[in-house]
């Protein structure tokens, strides 16, 4: 460059640069009268008169008052001391980095730093000139600007005109000759780099003589070679001919770029099916500022043009081209797609009108997930084909293909195989083999089979297509060969052979991965591994997997959202598994809502109705569910037709049924039984006309509508478990294990074993059992129970098992056995905080391990559990209730133990206030209550205990009737008394005493009919005791003590009496005979 433009040369200067100039080089400026610059001098000394030029410099040396000073890009070939030469670079990152700090030391972003050297393109003065505006504006607003309006905030009016950056690329580009001017105006309509060939094609000239210009720019340092073979047109020197020169013959030109950019795109495109995917896409992203401009020139489309837009629309980037894989191509895709029916329509060519909704429709199927929005460009494209019958071309087939994918993609399977068809005999026609469109058709109609049932048909046709791609592509490494992988996942999965198809599945997602496969494939992949991964139990690692996915899609928020719903469902089935019932509702209802959206008609979302329906069921959401599946019913018909086999309608009315008999409403539940064996009839007449006889048995065993009466049928519809362990939770327990009972005894004759629900219905009976004293039912049950889960699951370490494990404790601490029964609450405790289980369950095994403390006596580590749990509890003030009480009532039993009445009192108080506003009619209240007056009467507190007794009484009828054996009352009976003898109420405590009595009375009858006769002894001691306190207190109050001996123990002597004579006679008679 000429350094007349250095602000520093006038003077004596010392031009110093350190770290990137070796060695230095020093000029010194004296008073020349005159000083003689040859600028831009490479021509000449690339010339023969090199010698020449060499010779008038040395003359020019001799002369007096005279400096000579010769810019150029090659090194004169003169070695004396008359010419010295000084290697002027360009500041490499390092020295810019370090310049710019020198003039903004405060500057530390090492991101915002390399933005500013890379719009400086390692020019002095733009660093220097950027630096010193830091500090009046902010880094980010420099970058901004940097960006937007690099020339004007580099050529400031407040600088000195020889500080500017403009006037000296503007001299710069004035002196060059008005051919290579207009040249490389030309050139710069080309937006990003671009390599030899590419340049020649667009300048438009001879080839030699454009390899010349281009050369000519590279020597000038107009253009730069940023790698192998790759050119661009430095930056600032962009700004200045964008600002100041304008192209002579602008639709030449775009002609020219259009043509050349779309050969190329083609190209790529082509490769994309075979070994050279990788290429492909390296040369994809080196060109995709070029391709963006591509597409947005189509407005500009003249005659010369138009049929190279419609070729791009109707083929090369319909719908399946790589570059429509973010956010921002996506858009400009769609764009592209409307100018180009707009220039369709303006230039009234009907068909290609038609080529081009073929291509938008399916860009809006693939890659938005749009199917009812694509469907209406295919119909359009329909309409207009319907006028062309006789036109078997392929476009035809193009069409058709597209169509029936957009239809399949629906679950509409039954009219995309049909015009699948027609596109595959089209393409027959045409000779077609080993092209790329009869493969598409061909693994369509394989999946579409395959989801239909019909894998008699799509087997042979996947394996064709796996074939016939190998063949073409000539390896497995390829993203084609991974999508078949996943397709031939998909046939073993419709085949139940579960583990072959997970083995399909994975080897696809790691073709995909190795080989760089868009998003979606990846995706699509992902949510099949993980699917199949649950079928497997491996439940961890498919939540892995589904996070995964769920993290490669935060870029590109707007897109893929069949894709994303598939993910959604995936994590719900997973959670559901786990027994984490409100996060898959969570997960379900956004699955339905993403697949509503690109789909709203889609046959699969019946299915995640079922799912989302059977998590609000869990959660006790009765009415919910039923809504939610009515709304799903809008798509029974569409389903019938596109999909005869489908069971999710029925799946649908036996997840209603069990709504509506939760809710107790027998004429819905009337009408919603009569609908599912309906459309159990279609199903076997389906299976009949199929001379599918092992499935038509298969309904007609769940069905047995002629061997059993309606309210069976609809027990074989309909599980109660959900029922029965409401009843249960409020201590209902002869009426849920009536309920649960009828439960299980359904679901073994469905052939369930190891599933979930009939798992959990064997738990609740089993839990329901221990509760209310019947431990030689719940025992057993219990450990079958534990075995399955340990069977299914394959592990200790998950919440389910952490449950069992605390199920286990409540069995042995019925047995009293206190110390096993702390083993066990312990290990599920454990289990539960290792696995991350749900705050619940954690909190109730943390309750079950303090309480079994507080009965070996280890009060302190017992209430330091219970705090801890209070603390877990502070971030859900509005949840939990039930356990929270819990959590209260052993507080209070620890501070009994410790004598601390106070304290106790309070805790119980919170404990019965707590479980009376989830469960006012929960028969464990009154236990509760029982705890609450021993602290009130240690407090002598007497009159709130005869008070908070006499309101617990309330329960008595519900205990006696649902734990016949709870002795809770007689309990409350011995406090009763104590308060009113304390109070000296004679009267009161003679009716209580009488009304303990009857209570006893009745507990012995419960026992004698159990022919449980321990307890019936156990009863009858307790009873000693409780009349030898009752005689204790009327002599203290000084009254006189009956002489008769208590009824009760007439009977029980005379009861135990006739048993013994009763089974003598039985001996005497059994040895006669």
């Amino acid at each position: 460059m000429n350094r007349r433009n250095d602000p520093q040369f006038y003077g004596k200067i010392r031009i110093e640069m350190p770290n990137f100039l070796n060695p230095t080089f020093s000029l010194e400026r004296r008073r020349y009268h005159l000083v003689i610059v040859f600028d831009n001098a490479e021509d000449v000394v690339k010339d023969a008169d090199c010698d020449l030029f060499v010779e008038i410099l040395r003359s020019l040396s001799n002369l007096n008052n005279t400096s000579t000073l010769v810019t150029t890009t090659v090194k004169i070939p003169a070695q004396d001391d008359q010419i010295g030469d000084f290697f002027l670079q360009e500041l490499c990152s390092e020295d810019s980095c370090d310049l710019l700090k020198s003039v903004c030391p405060t500057l530390r972003d090492t991101e915002k730093i390399a933005a500013i050297i890379n719009l400086c393109e390692g020019i002095p003065l733009a660093l220097l000139l950027a630096g010193g505006e830091i500090g009046l504006l902010d880094v980010d607003e420099v970058i901004y600007l940097l960006s937007h309006y690099r020339l004007k905030v580099l050529s400031s009016e407040c600088y000195p005109k020889e500080e500017q950056i403009e006037p000296i690329y503007k001299g710069f580009l004035d002196r060059l000759p008005e051919a290579l001017e207009e040249k490389l105006t030309d050139l710069n309509y080309i937006p990003g780099s671009f390599n030899l060939e590419e340049a020649i094609s667009v300048l438009g000239s001879a080839e030699d003589e454009a390899k010349d210009i281009v050369q000519t720019f590279f020597d000038r340092h107009l253009i730069s070679q940023i790698s192998d073979d790759r050119l661009d047109i430095h930056g600032i020197i962009r700004d200045c001919l964008k600002e100041y020169f304008k192209i002579k013959d602008i639709k030449e030109v775009r002609a020219r770029f259009c043509k050349t950019f779309s050969a190329i795109l083609k190209q790529i495109e082509k490769k994309t099916t075979t070994q050279e995917f990788a290429d492909a896409v390296c040369k994809l992203n080196l060109e995709y500022q070029n391709f963006q401009k591509l597409f947005t020139d189509v407005i500009y489309c003249t005659e010369d043009t138009y049929h190279v837009f419609i070729d791009l629309a109707a083929t090369t980037v319909a719908g399946g081209s790589i570059i429509f894989t973010t956010m921002a191509t996506y858009d400009i895709g769609i764009q592209f797609y409307e100018n180009c029916l707009k220039k369709a329509i303006e230039f009234k060519e009907e068909l290609d009108e038609a080529k081009v909704l073929t291509g938008y429709g399916k860009i809006l199927t693939n890659i938005k997930g749009d199917c009812v929005e694509a469907e209406k460009k295919f119909q359009q494209a329909m309409d207009i084909r319907k006028r062309y019958p006789n036109k078997r071309d392929y476009f035809l087939a193009f069409f058709c293909q597209s169509y029936g994918w957009n239809q399949g993609a629906q679950g509409k399977f039954v009219n995309a195989i049909k015009i699948l068809k027609e596109a595959f005999e089209v393409e027959q026609e045409l000779g077609m083999h080993y092209e790329t469109l009869i493969l598409q058709t061909m693994q369509s109609l394989a999946i579409f089979y395959n989801f239909s049932g019909h894998t008699e048909k799509g087997e042979p046709l996947q394996l064709e297509v796996l074939k016939r791609r190998l063949h073409v592509i000539g390896t497995e490494n390829h993203p084609i060969i991974g999508s078949i992988m996943n397709n031939m996942g998909v046939l073993y999965e419709r085949k139940e052979d579960f583990a072959k198809a997970a083995e399909y599945y994975r080897k696809g997602l790691a073709i995909k991965e190795q080989t760089n496969a868009p998003i979606k494939a990846i995706m699509i992949s992902e949510s099949n591994v993980a699917r199949i991964l649950l079928e497997l139990n491996q439940n961890e690692e498919a939540i892995e997997l589904v996070e995964n996915g769920f993290k490669r899609m935060e870029d590109i928020p707007g897109l893929f959202t069949d894709t994303r719903s598939l993910l959604l469902e995936t994590l719900g089935k997973a959670h559901i598994k786990m027994g984490n019932f409100r996060e898959a509702a969570v997960a379900l209802k956004r699955a339905i809502s993403c697949r509503c959206k690109g789909a709203p008609n889609d046959n699969s979302i019946l299915n995640l109705v079922c799912l989302y329906a059977e998590s609000l069921l869990a959660l006790s959401e009765y009415e919910k569910a039923a809504q939610e599946i009515q709304k799903g019913f809008r798509l029974n018909e569409t389903l019938i037709i596109n999909y005869p086999t489908n069971t999710n309608i029925a799946l649908a009315y036996e997840k209603l049924l069990e709504a509506y008999f939760a809710l107790k409403r027998r004429e819905d539940l009337d009408r919603t039984y009569e609908a599912g064996r309906n459309e159990f009839f279609r199903l076997i007449r389906v299976y009949e006309e199929m001379n599918n006889f092992n499935k038509r048995e298969d309904l007609l065993k769940i069905l047995s509508s002629e061997c059993y009466p309606k309210e069976e049928q609809i027990g074989r519809l309909c599980s109660s478990r959900n029922y029965g362990w409401n009843q249960g939770a409020q201590g209902k327990y002869v009426n849920a294990l009536k309920i649960l009972g009828e439960a299980f005894k359904v679901e073994q004759e469905l052939g369930m074993h190891y599933e979930n629900l009939i798992l959990q219905t064997m738990q609740s009976l089993a839990i329901f059992y221990n509760f209310s004293g019947h431990i030689d039912k719940g025992e057993p049950l219990q450990l079958e129970v534990l075995k399955r889960r340990l069977h299914v699951i394959g592990t200790e370490n998950h919440p389910i098992i952490g449950s069992l494990m605390n199920n286990m404790g409540v069995l042995y601490e019925r047995k009293e056995d206190f110390a096993k029964a702390a083993e066990y609450y312990r290990k599920g405790l454990a289990i539960k905080e290792q696995t991350n289980a749900p705050i619940k369950a954690i909190m109730i095994s943390a309750h079950n391990v303090a309480r079994s403390l507080l009965q070996l006596k280890q009060n302190d580590e017992a209430i330091e559990l219970i705090q801890n749990g209070f603390k877990r509890l502070e971030d859900f003030p509005d949840l939990f209730s039930d356990t929270r009480s819990l959590l209260w009532e052993t507080m209070g039993t620890a501070y009994m133990s410790l004598d601390n009445f106070k304290e106790a009192s309070l805790a119980f108080k919170k404990a019965i206030y707590l479980r009376t506003q989830t469960s006012p009619h929960d028969n464990s209240i009154l236990g509760l209550v029982c705890l609450y007056a021993k602290s009130l009467l240690a407090m002598s507190e007497y009159t709130k205990v005869i008070r908070e007794v006499q309101k617990g009484m309330r329960l008595s009828e519900s205990i006696r009737k649902n734990t016949p054996t709870n002795p809770t009352i007689i309990f409350t009976y011995e406090k009763l008394m104590e308060a009113e003898f304390a109070l000296k109420r004679r009267n009161d405590l003679e009716k209580t005493y009488e009304a303990g009595k009857d209570e006893f009375f009745r507990l012995i009858k419960v026992y004698e009919e159990l022919k449980n006769f321990n307890k019936r002894e156990d009863v009858l001691l307790h009873f000693q005791r409780f009349r030898a306190r009752y005689l204790e207190m009327l002599k203290e109050l000084n009254n006189e003590i009956p002489n008769e001996i208590d009824s009760v123990v007439l009977i029980s002597l005379l009861g135990l009496k006739i048993v013994c004579i009763t089974f003598l006679f039985l001996c005497m008679k059994s040895k006669e005979k």
